[in-house]
């Protein structure tokens, strides 16, 4: 649901109360906004405005119609009700009453005995309370029908799910799933990203997670272009030293540069549960969501996908623990709605059990447990590597099986990456990767001719 649809009420043609208001007929607690009856018109064409502004974004919640009632013949909304209510009780759990919009919500948890319907206005009906309140049968019947319509469209929108479907997230042509983890650097000659594009297409592959500085707009130009022109879907990670906060504005002109370049999927921050990434505090899921949430705010409003984590199987505070508590705390700030347009990145090395390739499994249980739907997720990183019994051959296998499983992977689970192809070829100093890449200075994994043979 859009965050904003109108809040300034300051222009409203009448006058709205801001009163604490008791529904009459359930004794909860409502929103406190009362309008008064010269201001039926003016409430029901905000309402209108709500709605509307709530279907052209098609961000909703995946909940029931409106509290189990059925359409009229005629189309309304069932006709008038019993009692003293004019509209059927509204429990606390109510669609309405979770929508994100403040002023939605301030609408549809109006004071119901200040709307009234042409009975509480027809001859014999009671007096009203004050001059002020006196109303037209006929602008009451029309304000009623006005209201019943898109209180009916408003129903309908919330059958609608709250994200897109998966099918809807971008994939490459011919998408098989197997993606790899770039260069570990921020730039490279154009040479080496010709020489490495071209290893990759002969690997395969069609996802590839490269990194960027910060909200740069030149350095990757010319990788994005050749991973795109290969058929190959760019994952840009923003890379930052440690969680450090990246302006808004900067961001957003970063990602719009390289949405225009066909990059979809922008990664936000890495691995929040570790200390290194905190600067040497202990990880603290508050802190991280804020920083990631104006940030993958910035990427949805540029056109891009956020990428929320990833998270290190091996860090100071548990991984599941970490996301199972960071949903729950976005659901409690009234945040969910941001991950609408994200996804998960994760990084599934390979524990030698099997375990830690299926992470994501794990991940998914959380995420339909606490959001009651599937979240797409991408493998930025994982892998396996020789030392003790576990040779060289025992990696090519267990390397070659993780590939082969994305042929009949689940449907949120789009893409499994290994880190790295390179290192030192592509301008990386850091020699604890050297042993990781897939070409190195002492010559090429067979790594790489498993996959281009299968």
């Amino acid at each position: 649901m859009i965050e904003r649809i109108g809040e300034d009420l300051t222009n409203m043609p009448s006058r709205i109360e801001a009163e604490p208001a008791v529904m009459p007929s359930t004794g909860v607690a409502g929103y406190p906004f009362q309008v008064r009856a010269s201001g039926l018109e003016a409430f029901a064409g905000l309402l209108e405005k709500a709605v509307q502004s709530a279907i052209s974004t098609g961000s909703t919640h995946p909940v029931g119609g409106l509290n189990g009632r059925q359409e009229s013949d005629a189309g309304g909304m069932g006709g008038e009700p019993s009692g003293d209510a004019p509209f059927a009780p509204l429990p606390a759990d109510a669609p309405f009453t979770r929508s994100s919009s403040p002023t939605l919500r301030a609408l549809l948890g109006t004071d119901p005995d200040r709307i009234p319907w042409p009975s509480q206005v027809s001859e014999g009906a009671k007096e009203p309370r004050s001059r002020e309140e006196r109303i037209d049968p006929s602008t009451s019947f029309r304000v009623e029908k006005r209201l019943q319509a898109f209180l009916h469209s408003l129903a309908t929108l919330l059958e609608e799910p709250s994200a897109p479907p998966l099918s809807q997230f971008p994939r490459p042509a011919g998408d098989n799933g197997r993606g790899m983890h770039w260069i570990p650097t921020v730039s490279q000659s154009q040479g080496v990203v010709d020489r490495f594009v071209r290893e990759l297409q002969e690997m395969k592959i069609k996802w590839a997670v490269i990194l960027n500085e910060g909200a740069d707009t030149e350095r990757n130009d010319y990788l994005v272009e050749r991973l795109t022109q290969a058929g190959i879907m760019p994952v840009m990670r923003i890379y930052t030293a440690g969680l450090n906060p990246i302006p808004p504005e900067d961001l957003e002109a970063a990602v719009r540069h390289y949405r225009d370049k066909g990059v979809h999927y922008f990664q936000l921050y890495n691995e929040p549960n570790l200390r290194f990434e905190n600067g040497g505090r202990d990880p603290d899921v508050g802190r991280y969501l804020d920083l990631w949430v104006p940030a993958a705010r910035a990427v949805v409003r540029a056109g891009g996908l956020p990428g929320f984590g990833a998270l290190s199987p091996g860090g100071e505070m548990d991984d599941l623990q970490f996301l199972r508590t960071a949903l729950q705390e976005l659901k409690k700030r009234g945040q969910v709605d941001v991950l609408d347009q994200a996804w998960l990145s994760v990084h599934n090395y390979d524990s030698g059990d099997g375990k830690g390739f299926f992470r994501y499994r794990r991940y998914a249980d959380i995420i339909q447990d606490e959001l009651g739907r599937q979240m797409p997720m991408v493998g930025t990183e994982g892998g396996i590597y020789p030392g003790g019994d576990f040779t060289v051959q025992d990696q090519v296998e267990r390397v070659r099986q993780s590939y082969a499983h994305m042929a009949q992977r689940e449907p949120d689970f789009l893409a499994y990456s290994y880190w790295i192809v390179a290192n030192e070829a592509g301008g990386g100093h850091d020699k604890a990767f050297s042993h990781q890449a897939l070409f190195r200075p002492d010559g090429v994994s067979p790594i790489v001719d498993a996959l281009k043979s299968t």
